[in-house]
């Protein structure tokens, strides 16, 4: 069995990938340490489901690149020197890091020069991520050198994972051996959003109507869209409800645009909530809205909320991407044009009206994403990161794909 340690710029076991992952390692008899940030109301160390968590003085604020900046120097040479002692103590076989920045890869160094394998999970394209947080185009300086970054990273590494195969191509494209790179699926953990045992919860044309949105409350996700959407539909269902669960520094604004547009009463900002009422607020809920703003990145991936609401029974009404359709078809869920409250208000209407196409598309999705599932996907993720040949019954392939 193989000593692992995984370095993550955020908090575990918060971060569902990371969990999955060192969980998945852990359950297969390996030893697991994970090197992340700290909460204030969090332990420096602790043991969780047979994972060592080893947490740094550090948390997490959002602001500006210079503040991104100086986060990621920080938890870099702080996860260096607590990486590199206890590298000198346990002598790990494997480590990994999770992105993002790419090139926390390099607090590894001493680790690899030394034999150790080194793994790198590739959260996101950080390019395209940027591009769109911060309005750059494609041939800004900047944006090139965190092209550079990526690539240097990658070549780093012995072992690349990374999310969906659009974000492969991606970086195929921009000099990666396609060799050199796993996809592993941000698949649900059903052992913990899992399939209510009394079924799908639908409802009667005329009667309530209550949406959940669950995560991180950013403006990229699109939650202005929705809350307008209920505006707009408050007239023709007077009972609908929206739930957003989460918390995040979109959330003043949502508040904000809640009390312009007078939906306190329709919208509940839960802010956040304890795991077991955040799955009974999914759980009585209706319909599961993703509202991503489609953009150069978002093209590329796909979210965790998505796959949770599938594997809880929850018809999705998604915004359309590149990503998400290259795995899901109008079978499954129900598409609507990204960033437009009018379409996405016409999609949940037409819903509405239709239960029977929920029971359809809930049918659908639940068979369709069975190749994707979580079962399936830490088998090709344990093949890669520990270099083993693969075992996985099925590995998850695109929509279509033979």
């Amino acid at each position: 069995m193989s000593r692992v340690c995984i370095v993550r710029q955020f908090y575990y076991p918060e971060d569902p990938r990371v969990r999955k992952e060192a969980e998945a390692l852990a359950s297969a008899g390996h030893e697991v340490d994970v090197i992340c940030l700290r909460r204030v109301t969090e332990a420096a160390q602790e043991v969780v489901n047979g994972v060592s968590i080893h947490r740094l003085p550090l948390t997490h604020q959002r602001g500006s690149v210079r503040q991104y900046l100086a986060e990621y120097l920080t938890f870099f040479m702080m996860a260096f020197f607590q990486l590199t002692m206890r590298f000198v103590r346990r002598r790990y076989d494997i480590v990994q890091i999770n992105t993002m920045p790419d090139f926390l890869v390099f607090v590894a160094v001493i680790c690899k020069l030394f034999g150790a394998r080194i793994t790198l999970d590739m959260h996101e394209c950080v390019p395209e991520l940027y591009q769109t947080k911060f309005g750059l185009g494609p041939h800004h300086p900047a944006i090139k050198l965190l092209g550079w970054i990526e690539q240097w990273s990658m070549a780093f590494a012995d072992q690349v994972t990374t999310c969906t195969d659009q974000q492969k191509a991606v970086f195929v494209k921009r000099g990666t051996s396609p060799d050199k790179i796993a996809v592993v699926l941000n698949s649900a953990d059903t052992s913990i959003f899992k399939a209510p045992a009394d079924g799908p919860r639908l409802w009667e044309p005329g009667e309530e109507l209550v949406l959940v949105s669950h995560g991180l409350i950013v403006e990229r996700y699109g939650l202005d869209t929705i809350v307008r959407a209920v505006g707009l539909l408050k007239p023709e269902i007077p009972r609908i409800r929206l739930r957003v669960l989460g918390e995040g520094e979109y959330l003043p604004d949502l508040r904000a645009l809640v009390r312009e547009l007078g939906l306190s009463n329709e919208v509940w900002l839960a802010g956040f909530l304890p795991r077991a009422e955040m799955l009974e607020a999914i759980h009585t809920a209706h319909l599961g809205v993703v509202a991503v703003k489609r953009d150069a990145f978002r093209d590329l991936t796909h979210t965790n909320k998505m796959y949770e609401c599938v594997a809880m029974l929850k018809p999705v009404v998604i915004s359309e991407t590149t990503a998400v359709r290259a795995y899901f078809d109008e079978a499954s869920f129900a598409f609507f044009q990204s960033d437009d409250p009018v379409d996405l208000a016409r999609v949940i209407r037409e819903l509405y009206h239709q239960p029977e196409r929920a029971w359809a598309m809930i049918e659908h999705a639940s068979k369709e994403s069975q190749q994707y599932a979580w079962g399936i996907q830490k088998h090709v993720y344990l093949n890669a990161v520990l270099g083993e040949a693969a075992t996985a019954p099925v590995e998850a392939q695109p929509v279509g794909a033979s």
